[in-house]
């Protein structure tokens, strides 16, 4: 301790006099409790830091689930959501192909069932009807639970309930409570998900509230169809309201509540009708995987593709198209970033790491577009765009941190919200060195990359990494300094 700090604490200890009592120590000099503690230098959290929310902080938590159909169900279907990494599936059942006396609906439904459970899927069912009368639909709930009690955990009571004719919320805050009393009769540990309210529909939900609709459900659900412009910002297309940025305030209204959220339908389609809502497959790729990563970030603890495989054969009819494989069984785009996802992901968390970061982008035309240009100068400057930012600020680069605790690694997952006219790159810093990058890969990509780096003493610079719209990762371990 300096004299000169020595001087000054027994300065403070004679101006408070001898009435004040001495608790704290500091070095061999006994201070006043009058005087805050000295500050310390604490570690940072490199290692386990905090989650940003806890939807996917549970070990061995899958947030990604694919819808199937219980009546075209292949084995080629089965095999591409167990490599997808997608293990939660969502089954269709409609009431009313189970009345009456015949069986071998119910016998399909238990092979179905059963082959799913020994493949290892958690099963999310959707007990739909066309005409969800109280008596015939309470009953056919119960026989549900009944026969599959054991194998499900939730229950998903209709779907699609604020776009479905016929059907007002009063009548169907009246089925949920009947519904719920006759699968937690038999099921008693059955937890009751709502129908899938399309986009972002707050009236609704306040609608469900009044009416007491809350107490007979234990998650919300969300069906969300967003154009491909509607991910990071508000589109002015098609489908405006289903932009995911609108689900930042349907996230606040439902934890307010104590109410997790799922979405159990996510869709973009490859259909190229007329109306201009499909788009390509790299397309989808990319919009699937970084509205998964958006969803997520808000709390979103469940995500299930609107469907495994295509049925329109014609590719016109968009509702028919959001598959991950086409209506011949050939493999799409988005199977392929949605398995590299996956993986990326596993046994991760989302966080906003503690160590400083802070990253540039930067656009280089090329040359023909420079010497065309009637502003050519001398002298051309790589000027920096933007600075990084993560959501909620709304900018064109956005990236999201995981940290995974079993192998001690940051990935950071990032990306352009829109292609740019020219090539973009970035450069990316941290401070103080505590990462070691070591490899970098696209969710398109089939192989990763060796990362070679430009470091100094105290920081992390990586120098012109290429931009896409198509989400990228960057793999770091922590290295001695974090520890």
């Amino acid at each position: 301790m300096s004299r000169r700090l020595l001087a000054v604490l027994l300065g403070l200890a004679c101006l408070l006099g001898g009435r004040a009592s001495f608790a704290q120590e500091a070095d061999w000099i006994r201070l006043p409790d009058t005087i805050p503690d000295i500050p310390r230098n604490e570690r940072m959290a490199v290692l386990n830091p905090d989650p940003v929310n806890t939807s996917w902080a549970e070990p061995g938590h899958h947030p990604l689930g694919i819808h199937l159909d219980n009546y075209e169900l292949t084995r080629q279907q089965v095999e591409v959501a167990r490599e997808t990494g997608c293990r939660l599936v969502r089954l269709s059942i409609p009431m009313e192909a189970f009345q009456g006396e015949a069986d071998e609906d119910w016998a399909m439904l238990d092979q179905v069932v059963s082959r799913l459970s020994r493949d290892g899927f958690e099963v999310l069912p959707v007990l739909t009807a066309v005409s969800a009368s109280r008596d015939f639909y309470t009953d056919f709930c119960r026989q549900i639970a009944e026969r599959y009690g054991a194998t499900f955990d939730n229950y998903q009571i209709l779907d699609d309930i604020n776009f479905k004719i016929g059907i007002q919320s009063k009548d169907y805050i009246e089925l949920l409570k009947y519904s719920r009393e006759a699968i937690r009769t038999v099921d008693p540990d059955a937890r009751i998900v709502c129908a899938g309210i399309r986009g972002s529909d707050l009236t609704f939900l306040q609608m469900l509230e009044d009416g007491g609709g809350m107490d007979s459900i234990d998650v919300l659900a969300f069906n969300l169809f967003p154009p491909a412009d509607g991910i990071e910002h508000i589109s002015r297309r098609t489908r405006s309201q289903h932009s995911l940025l609108y689900m930042q305030e349907i996230m606040e209204w439902c934890h307010a509540r104590g109410k997790p959220v799922w979405v159990t339908s996510l869709g973009f389609s490859t259909s190229y009708d007329i109306t201009d809502i499909g788009v390509d497959q790299v397309q989808q790729a990319s919009a699937y995987a970084r509205a998964v990563l958006f969803l997520g970030w808000l709390g979103v603890e469940r995500i299930i593709i609107a469907a495994i495989q295509d049925s329109d054969a014609s590719m016109l009819r968009p509702a028919q198209c959001c598959g991950l494989i086409d209506g011949m069984g050939n493999y799409k785009a988005s199977y392929f970033a949605l398995r590299t996802l996956n993986q990326t992901i596993q046994n991760g968390y989302q966080v906003l790491p503690d160590f400083r970061y802070s990253v540039q982008i930067f656009e280089q035309p090329e040359a023909y577009d420079v010497l065309m240009s009637q502003e050519f100068s001398s002298e051309l400057d790589i000027n920096p765009i933007q600075s990084f930012r993560v959501y909620p600020d709304p900018r064109d680069l956005f990236g999201f941190w995981f940290y995974m605790p079993e192998e001690q690694q940051y990935r950071l997952i990032y990306w352009i919200s829109s292609d740019a006219v020219f090539a973009r790159k970035l450069s990316l810093t941290i401070k103080p060195r505590v990462l070691e990058p070591n490899l970098r890969y696209q969710l398109l990509d089939v192989g990763t990359a060796p990362v070679e780096d430009e470091g100094a003493r105290n920081f992390l610079r990586m120098q012109f990494l290429p931009l896409s719209s198509i989400p990228s990762v960057l793999q770091f371990e922590v290295n001695e300094n974090g520890r």
